[in-house]
């Protein structure tokens, strides 16, 4: 199953789309709207469906701050292009997808802990990506190979390694007491498989932020 990640603007109309399936790590890129509006219909595609509009197909991508970038005719990336949002009157407007820093602070999690709402001020240490370029960071997550993960566990070994932490045992089976870590990728749906992934990446930054802080502490002299 392929998940849409990026879209290509001409003028007002997005024709064309990256696709990956994260599974087998089986990428396209710049595939046409109406290759895609076909795989849509095939049930190939998990994060998008098409809506008709006066005869026309419309990819509705189902994925939040989907990338888009302006290209030219013969396909050379001019810039970030703009999003159109309905608003609760049903008017359109439109939105840039901004190269500025977005605070996270507060939705950052507890170091050791992996439920939110026990999140104590002091404690909070890291929430996630800060989206100082969507479009780097789109490239960058599209660059994770899947090849040779069978179950969560190896994505979880995969993810603990790049970190290189020192208590990577003690991690996992603290992350095992929330999901089944023998559960295999080939039967969760993408988007599950993303939420899993994005929590290991965020506990794991708070790991790697615990462990640091205490290597800082243990040589710091007062």
């Amino acid at each position: 199953m392929f998940e849409i990640t990026r879209g290509y603007k001409q003028g007002r109309a997005v024709l064309f789309y990256d696709i990956i399936n994260p599974i087998d790590n089986e990428k396209k890129e710049m595939v046409s709207k109406a290759a895609i509006v076909q795989m849509c219909n095939d049930g190939k595609i998990s994060n998008a469906k098409i809506q008709m509009w006066e005869g026309k197909p419309i990819v509705r991508v189902q994925t939040k701050e989907l990338p888009l970038v302006k290209v030219d005719e013969s396909g050379n990336i001019l810039g970030v292009a703009h999003q159109a949002v309905r608003n609760t009157a049903s008017t359109v407007t439109h939105r840039a997808v901004t190269e500025n820093v977005v605070d996270l602070s507060h939705k950052a999690k507890v170091v050791g802990k992996l439920n939110p709402k026990k999140a104590a001020k002091q404690d909070t240490s890291y929430g996630g990506y800060d989206y100082k370029n969507i479009v780097q960071h789109q490239e960058l997550n599209r660059s994770v190979s899947y090849s040779g993960l069978v179950t969560i566990s190896d994505l979880f070994d995969k993810i603990a390694n790049e970190f290189g932490l020192q208590q990577k045992e003690l991690y996992k089976a603290e992350i095992g007491k929330k999901v089944k870590l023998s559960r295999e990728l080939s039967g969760i749906n993408n988007t599950e498989i993303a939420a899993i992934q994005s929590s290991i990446a965020t506990y794991l930054m708070n790991m790697a932020h615990d462990e640091v802080n205490k290597t800082y502490i243990k040589y710091l002299i007062l």
